[in-house]
């Protein structure tokens, strides 16, 4: 696969074959990335809905 392919989907699955062989790393770090960007996006949606929502005035 190119480099220019890399997903967070192309990352979980070579972690997961990867697993097996006791590189649990590879699936801790796909993990802990995507949780941080689903967690800053929540908490950038919640300040853009405090922000721009005219009945919480």
């Amino acid at each position: 696969m190119p480099l220019d392919m890399v997903s967070w989907g192309t990352m979980l699955a070579e972690a997961q074959t990867e697993l097996v062989q006791g590189k649990w790393w590879q699936l801790a770090t796909a993990t802990a990335f995507m949780a941080t960007f689903v967690t800053a996006f929540a908490l950038l949606t919640d300040a853009l809905r405090d922000a721009l929502d005219p009945k919480l005035r």
